[in-house]
């Protein structure tokens, strides 16, 4: 059975680990200090009183004679917590000792007294590990403190000396300190992770309100969106309802008209000539809403514009009911892109057939296929001559089913903003030079396609 943890449990885990880390180190490197200092105090107590019974004999005397250092130590030893004192020359021989039967020997590979002999004051924590100190195994913990021994204007020590001190105070004080540490330490690490983990709840909180706002403004958003997408339907709805509505109604009409004049075949045959433009009528307002739903889905592949412009200007040159002529101002070089060619062709015939109808019978429209350096981007430019759009309009021209015309259907320029849009291009409407309406669709050009030299 496998325990799921929550991201507290967690999280508290491993500041737990984290912070008993940290307070191990800092406990360890704090004792070892705090042991150190003890140690280095009670030495150099020790020093300062060999120091001064060790001081330059009276006249006469030679230091570090038997009768002298009887004289001088006897008043060290009278001390409670002092067990054996040993004194050692240069060489490491044994000149005076409290223990009158081992003065004479010669300590070998004593590494504390050698560093004594060298200036030294050196603590011994537990001397008896030494070799040279199985001799001896008294039943109290024993501090052993190795001290030079100088005579005045002398940088080197005479000799040394050895005390051995009963370490039961110095133990108690050392154990003392360090249950103060490790309490201490105990102690700022509850307080760390008390204070972590609390911070960590209260993030925890705040993050989980602020996802839960965040649900709630995404629950929110979805109900917009989808009631954006409800009204949009019913607009087009409407619409579409509305586009085909009128020529049902006259179809309905002329054929009740019809069965009302079965005796006049010439009626009737006009009657029926107004049914069938009314069918076509809807015909091609079916295929333009099919083409408006088909520029979802296109495959994009290298193409010159140029001739993408081409194709659609001899297509509107070739439609019928299209007057007006259509002047081309062209690069001398291909404009490549990366496009669907038959979107793009589509939707160029869009803007040259709606910039025809809007011209005079005697007004040329003119297009043109320019490169854009700053945008790096082709594009073309559709100018009419006729009346412009007005400043209020140019928004709402590109939505579906909008139409200034008493013969269109709203679709031509919203299948073309849809296609700039897919390209990852724009088209704008603004004032052509001559007063009438330009059109601008950009395309972005290929990576590697590089613009006309001007």
């Amino acid at each position: 059975m496998t325990l799921k943890r929550s991201p507290l449990l967690t999280f508290l885990l491993a500041a737990v680990l984290l912070v008993g880390t940290l307070v191990s180190v800092s406990g360890l490197v704090a004792t070892r200090f705090f042991q150190q200092a003890i140690l280095e105090r009670e030495s150099q107590l020790v020093n300062e009183l060999a120091s001064s019974l060790l001081a330059e004999p009276a006249e006469g005397e030679a230091p570090l004679t038997a009768g002298f250092l009887d004289k001088q130590l006897h008043h060290l030893l009278a001390l409670d917590d002092i067990l054996r004192i040993n004194v050692f020359s240069a060489e490491k021989y044994l000149l005076w000792s409290s223990e009158s039967d081992i003065i004479g020997r010669r300590a070998r590979n004593d590494a504390p007294l050698g560093r004594a002999l060298s200036g030294e004051v050196v603590p011994v924590t537990q001397p008896f590990q030494r070799a040279s100190h199985r001799d001896w195994n008294p039943k109290a913990d024993v501090m052993e403190v190795y001290v030079p021994i100088r005579s005045a204007g002398d940088s080197q020590p005479l000799g040394a000396m050895g005390i051995y001190r009963d370490a039961g105070q110095i133990n108690q004080t050392l154990t003392r300190g360090a249950m103060l540490i490790w309490g201490s330490a105990g102690l700022v690490g509850v307080l760390l992770i008390a204070i972590i983990t609390t911070l960590h709840g209260m993030l925890l909180h705040r993050h989980r309100a602020a996802l839960a706002s965040l649900g709630s403004l995404d629950e929110k958003h979805r109900r917009i969106v989808q009631l954006e997408k409800m009204s949009a339907l019913g607009k087009m709805v409407g619409e579409v309802a509305h586009q085909v509505n009128s020529p049902l109604v006259g179809v309905v009409n002329k054929a009740q008209l019809a069965a009302r004049r079965l005796d006049d075949p010439e009626r009737i045959r006009g009657y029926l000539r107004d049914i069938e433009a009314a069918g076509k009528h809807c015909a091609e307002f079916v295929k333009r809403l099919l083409d408006l739903s088909r520029v979802s889905r296109f495959e994009k592949e290298s193409v010159d514009l140029k001739r993408v412009v081409q194709e659609a200007v001899q297509l509107v040159s070739q439609g019928s009911g299209l007057g007006g002529v259509i002047a081309l101002a062209l690069p001398a070089h291909e404009a490549r892109v990366d496009a669907d060619p038959v979107l793009l062709r589509h939707a160029l015939f869009n803007l040259l057939r709606n910039a025809t109808a809007a011209s005079p019978a005697d007004e040329s429209v003119t297009v043109s296929l320019f490169f854009s350096a700053t945008q790096h981007c082709w594009c073309i430019d559709v100018e009419d001559q006729g009346p412009g759009v007005p400043e209020s309009l140019r928004e709402q021209i590109f939505q579906p089913f909008f139409t200034t015309s008493r013969d269109g259907n709203g679709l031509g320029l919203a299948v073309a903003s849809t296609v700039a849009t897919l390209h990852g291009g724009t088209l704008e409407v603004m004032d052509g030079d001559e007063g009438g309406a330009l059109f601008r669709l950009a395309i972005e050009a290929s990576p590697t396609a590089v613009g006309p030299r001007s």
